[in-house]
C-alpha cells in the first residue's frame, strides 16, 4: 500500500532533485522514494545493467555505504565458526546466502567507481573521490 506525502522543498533541493530526474530520466518521486530507501536501508533495486542511469551523488552513496552492521557481524560470525567446521546446514546456507550478498555489494560498488571514473571524477586507491 502507498501513501501519499505533501513535502516543502527549498528551491536549491528542488533543483537538486530536478537535475537528478533529468540526468537519470526518471521522476523526482522515485528520486525521493529511492533516496529514503538508501537513507532506512532497504535499498532499493539496483543491479549492473541500472547502474548507469544513477546519478553520480547515488553513484558516491554506493560506493561509500558499507554493508549493514547486522549483515557483516553474522558474516563475520558464520566465517569464524566455518573455520572450526561448527556451522549446521541451515548456518551454512545463511552463509552462502551473505557471501553472495557481499559478492554482489563488491561488484556493484566496483562498477559504481568505474562509472564514476568514465565521467570524470577522480578516484583514489581506496575508492574515495580524489583532489
Amino acid at each position: 500500500m502507498k501513501h501519499p506525502v505533501s513535502l516543502q522543498l527549498s528551491e536549491d533541493w528542488y533543483a537538486r532533485l530536478q537535475a537528478a530526474a533529468e540526468q537519470t530520466h526518471r521522476s523526482i518521486e522515485s528520486i525521493v522514494v529511492d533516496s529514503l530507501a538508501w537513507l532506512f536501508d532497504a535499498q532499493p533495486d539496483i543491479t549492473l545493467q541500472n547502474l548507469p542511469h544513477l546519478t553520480d551523488v547515488a553513484l558516491w552513496a554506493l560506493v561509500q555505504r558499507p554493508l549493514t552492521y547486522p549483515v557483516e557481524t553474522r558474516l563475520r560470525e558464520l566465517t569464524a565458526l566455518s573455520k572450526l567446521d561448527a556451522l549446521t546446514a541451515a548456518e551454512q546456507q545463511e552463509l552462502s546466502r551473505l557471501v553472495e550478498r557481499y559478492d554482489e555489494y563488491v561488484l556493484l560498488r566496483s562498477r559504481a567507481l568505474l562509472l564514476l571514473q568514465e565521467r570524470g571524477h577522480p578516484i583514489e586507491r581506496d575508492g574515495q573521490p580524489g583532489t
